[in-house]
């Protein structure tokens, strides 16, 4: 297999459950407190105060409920009448709330108390921490309880009772441990999870531990930090399920093996993207009690080659306006972390230098039919991303790229993309004049297998390629780079964006901040793609040959930038100066090589619920 980016010619210690110091951090056990005693059997019943009034409380297998006592009648019995009932499901801690008196370390008990996750009235994907405290003095009463609710609470399924966790220490002074341990670690320790902890002091470290890491015993793994920790502990991950299912090499026609230990993000970064898409927003909290509840949701993930030989995973690859601004973003950052102000100037100097770059783009088309203007963005339950139940169907995926005829019966011919190839017709059946040039190869030799029968080619110059199997939220962009990309449904979206005069083009990216949809633009397309290759084309359509180009330098005496900037509209935008951009892979800079993307559906599974619907007011970007 190729070595990744990450995997460095460093002489490491063994990654043993007892030595893990020194250049790959410390490792600290967190374990539950608690006393241990037979829970009693349910249905229980009992009477507590709850907001000061008595409440006749009853715990089922799956949930508790209380209702207020009411008055006895004349005939001596008690009255009730039902008040409210708690889904254990929704429940991810109990614990004795205790009044502490002087000179005594335990003090005397208050009450039993729930931890409920319950969704903000703000924003229905981040967590609130809602108590609810069934009052009772009686120590023996409040023990009772509290094993027959944490007895209850153990026995839903898919909860993690023990995960591995990495913490990142050498990226912004720091500032993941003190998330970890301010934040993340006393949820964790409410809920009785048992947190193996490895804390990296350098890059790199994470992923060369999890080559040699033991997971027997372990229910998941989580990490702690920005996007540089997200992605060295995904490619980690996959590529350790690759090497013990003994795939030694990835070519891009291999079948991956699925990962079957879920992955859990807890975000501390700018831009958080892969944990964002999956779980709607970037709060530690809601990611940690996502991982506590059991929540699971699957993702699918690209892998990126370049000349046939395996590069990494990923999920958002854009070059152009997206490279460009990545690469001024990190020209301004202070020790290597990229700052809000930073990403501003970055995305305002981009606009003003904006331009186009030569590429070839050839992409594989979805034998589904479906309009991408008629498709729902990925939700909450989305039946197009649900698990699928064998844990074979992923070696069917790698069947399908090599099919002559649709899953559904269709022709070759009938094998399209979401826009008439003959006139060229974006998104929204508009005719779109940039893409008229598409044709289907014809340049194939005999001896190739009939999946290249089905790529379709266009070369031309472009504002911004993407290709994205998340739909990439952030802060700055709440639906999304490209909001109707689903998570898991075994593709991704391919968006180009033509040449334009720079007032439209300012006009697209404000989109991205408000309700208001980014692609209804004449000069941008998008073609939902199993597969995708880019070849960045400079004078005369030769590719890069080295990935240190002088034309890369900000100084470039050659670039006519200015040349678009006579009218507030601007001009057509110019091609000519700089003959490359940057890849912008996972927020993560690469050379302006050819590259081929695989989609593999569900590759990896995570921590998380999905996105729910949310009517709050979306944030503009200050430089737009």
């Amino acid at each position: 297999m190729a070595k990744s980016a990450w995997t460095a010619n460093h002489d490491i210690a063994s990654a043993s459950p007892v030595n893990l110091r020194g250049a790959h951090g410390d490792r600290v056990h967190l374990s539950p407190s608690g006393d241990d005693a037979t829970p009693p059997t349910l249905p229980l019943r009992g009477i507590f105060d709850i907001k000061r009034k008595h409440y006749d409380v009853v715990l089922e297998k799956d949930r508790i409920g209380w209702s207020l006592i009411l008055p006895t009648r004349q005939s001596g019995s008690r009255r009730s009448i039902h008040e409210s009932t708690v889904s254990l499901h929704d429940v991810y801690a109990v614990s004795i709330k205790r009044v502490q008196k002087p000179g005594k370390n335990r003090g005397y008990p208050e009450g039993v108390t729930l931890h409920v996750a319950t969704p903000s009235k703000k924003d229905p994907n981040v967590l609130t921490d809602e108590r609810i405290t069934l009052r009772s003095t009686n120590e023996d009463n409040c023990q009772k309880w509290r094993g027959a609710i944490d007895s209850a609470l153990k026995g839903i399924g898919n909860r993690p009772c023990k995960l591995r966790a990495f913490v990142n220490d050498w990226v912004n002074d720091g500032e993941a441990t003190r998330v970890f341990y301010s934040k993340v670690v006393p949820v964790f320790q409410a809920a009785g999870t048992r947190l193996d902890v490895i804390v990296t002091t350098r890059e790199g470290s994470a992923h060369q531990i999890l080559q040699k890491l033991d997971f027997d015993g372990y229910d998941g793994l989580m990490c702690v930090g920005g996007e540089d920790t997200t992605r060295e502990v995904v490619h980690g991950l996959l590529e350790r399920t690759q090497l013990d299912a003994d795939l030694v090499e990835i070519t891009p026609d291999t079948k991956l093996t699925k990962c079957n230990i879920p992955l859990g993000i807890i975000p501390v970064g700018l831009f958080n993207l892969v944990a964002h898409s999956s779980q709607g927003t970037s709060d530690p909290f809601t990611a940690a009690v996502h991982i506590i509840l059991g929540h699971r949701h699957p993702l699918d993930v690209s892998a990126i080659f370049h000349n046939e030989a395996f590069i990494r995973f990923g999920f958002s690859m854009m070059y152009g306006f997206g490279g460009d601004c990545l690469r001024r973003a990190e020209q301004r950052a202070k020790g290597g972390v990229i700052s809000a102000r930073g990403v501003e100037y970055a995305v305002a100097k981009s606009i003003f230098k904006v331009r186009t770059y030569r590429c070839a783009v050839e992409y594989l088309p979805c034998e589904s039919q479906e309009i991408i203007s008629e498709r729902s963005p990925c939700r909450t339950g989305c039946n197009r991303c649900k698990a699928e139940q064998s844990t074979n169907e992923d070696t069917e995926r790698g069947d399908s790229l090599k099919c002559t005829e649709a899953k559904h019966g269709a022709d070759v011919d009938d094998v399209g993309s979401c826009y008439d190839t003959d006139t060229g017709h974006d998104r929204n059946g508009r005719l779109n004049r940039g893409c008229q040039d598409i044709e289907t190869l014809p340049h194939r030799t005999e001896d190739e297998t009939s999946e290249s029968q089905d790529w379709i080619s266009s070369k031309d110059d472009l504002v911004s390629v993407g290709a994205m199997t998340l739909p990439n939220l952030c802060s700055w962009c709440p639906a999304g780079i490209s909001p109707l990309t689903h998570l898991a449904d075994g593709s991704l979206d391919l968006v180009l964006v033509r040449s334009t005069t720079r007032g439209e083009f300012v006009h697209h990216l404000r989109r991205h901040a408000n309700a208001k949809d980014q692609f209804d633009f004449p000069f941008v397309s998008v073609h939902p793609a199993r597969a995708v290759r880019v070849h960045p084309l400079g004078a005369n359509d030769k590719p890069c040959t080295s990935p240190f180009d002088e034309s890369h330098s900000e100084g470039d005496t050659t670039c006519q930038e200015e040349a678009s900037l006579e009218t507030d509209d601007g001009g057509a935008l110019p091609s000519t100066g700089k003959e490359f951009s940057m890849w912008n892979v996972d927020m993560e800079l690469m050379a302006p090589v050819a590259l081929e993307i695989r989609v593999h559906k569900q590759l990896l599974t995570v921590f998380a619920s999905g996105i729910r619907d949310t009517g709050q007011a979306h944030r503009s970007c200050a430089c737009l």
